[in-house]
């Protein structure tokens, strides 16, 4: 008898076992950005504390799926440990169907906190533009503690009585699409006005009279729209794939039986979310780059800092050709360029030069004058007293 009936069961398992082996790198990862993130202040304290309580809830995650797979792959039957009585049609639930409850519960609420962490950094942002000017030198730890304690309320409350289904995943879904419709609009508007701050400050910001912490502020909040810009990219792209996966299926366009394997891959895309959102989240960041590169094994590493590394035998080629550049003689071209560009530095300078000593003759003549004027003005008192004095004399 073979081990698998047919190819699908081969993909099935084949999956399912690079699934099992990858929870691995993303429990690693995970916990890496955490610690990094905690170790590492980029970003306001609020901003950090909701980055890593939302995207350190993967280990509910985690949990959820090791909780889940025994009776998903049927190692554990649901029908021996559910029993409705018939008399009073009362269902009595075995010890035994506790686990598969606890990880539907904790499933639901994690996908409910990852969808609400755009939300919050943007609401945390918004405050942050409210308070520009004083935002970064107080910790406000109320802000992101009320973010989070709301946050988790919404999510266990939606959870329990999903798993109850007095809510169907329709309706969660069609809230969630409200929010996050409200969400961007939102992110739009606080990213034009940030970029538009950033923008004065760096080009007048003595004009405006912007302080360095307001100036600071600004920038940040522009850096963390941009990480929440990426952060909304790659999870819309996440979405519309589980969704496409999910249509392919119900709308039967799939053989019958690769709806199994369809199925399993929106598992796969959800349960391994950190090899995709945290790389994608610490690239925009340098310091968190840095560190986090220092997790990743060497091969990974290449192909992520992108950085091409020289073997110890090639450094004497590399010094060989810095100094061949440096001594190398310019051929005609770029001799033409050369003087080109210094005929237009040369012009540049007298031009300024012109203008300065414009500048110079108008100042001098403004001093004469000015000289003139209160030669001028010292006659006039000079008179001024001479008849004063003359007035006194006669009286």
């Amino acid at each position: 008898m073979p081990l698998f009936e047919n190819f699908s069961d081969l993909l099935y398992w084949t999956i399912r076992i690079l699934e099992l082996i990858s929870l691995i790198p993303s429990l690693i990862l995970t916990y890496s950005f955490c610690r990094i993130a905690c170790q590492t202040r980029i970003f306001h304290f609020n901003l950090t504390i909701i980055l890593i309580s939302i995207l350190g809830q993967w280990f509910e995650c985690f949990v959820a799926r090791l909780l889940i797979i025994p009776y998903q792959e049927g190692w554990i039957a649901i029908r021996d440990t559910v029993v409705e009585d018939a008399k009073s049609g009362v269902v009595r639930v075995s010890v035994t169907f506790i686990p598969l409850l606890i990880g539907g519960f904790l499933r639901t609420h994690y996908i409910l906190s990852i969808s609400l962490v755009i939300p919050l950094v943007v609401i945390e942002r918004l405050i942050a533009s409210l308070f520009i000017r004083t935002y970064e030198k107080h910790p406000r730890v109320y802000v992101s503690t009320a973010m989070l304690l709301s946050s988790h309320a919404f999510s266990i409350l939606v959870s329990y009585r999903t798993i109850q289904w007095h809510y169907s995943y329709l309706q969660i879904l069609l809230t969630l699409a409200i929010v996050l419709s409200v969400t961007v609009s939102t992110f739009t508007i606080l990213y034009t006005y940030n970029s538009s701050v950033t923008r004065r400050l760096e080009r007048q910001h003595r004009r405006y009279g912007y302080h360095l912490g307001k100036r600071f502020q600004a920038r940040e909040n522009l850096q963390s729209l941009k990480l929440v810009r990426r952060l909304t990219v790659v999870a819309l792209v996440a979405f519309l794939v589980i969704a496409l996966l999910i249509a392919l299926v119900f709308s039967q366009i799939l053989p019958r039986s690769m709806h199994r394997i369809g199925l399993q891959l929106t598992e796969v895309i959800m349960n391994l979310n950190p090899l995709f959102i945290i790389p994608s989240t610490v690239s925009r960041i340098r310091p968190w780059k840095t560190k986090l590169l220092e997790v990743i094994p060497y091969g990974v590493r290449r192909k992520f800092s992108g950085a091409q590394s020289v073997r110890p035998l090639d450094y004497r080629v590399v010094i060989i050709r810095t100094i061949l550049k440096l001594y190398r003689v310019p051929n005609e071209r770029e001799l033409t360029a050369l003087r080109a560009e210094h005929a237009g530095v040369d012009a540049i300078n007298r031009q300024a030069i012109d203008q300065l000593k414009t500048d110079l003759a108008k100042a001098e003549e403004n001093r004469a004058g000015a000289y003139k004027l209160i030669v001028e003005t010292r006659h006039s008192n000079q008179g001024l007293r001479d008849e004063l004095a003359t007035l006194e004399d006669s009286a």
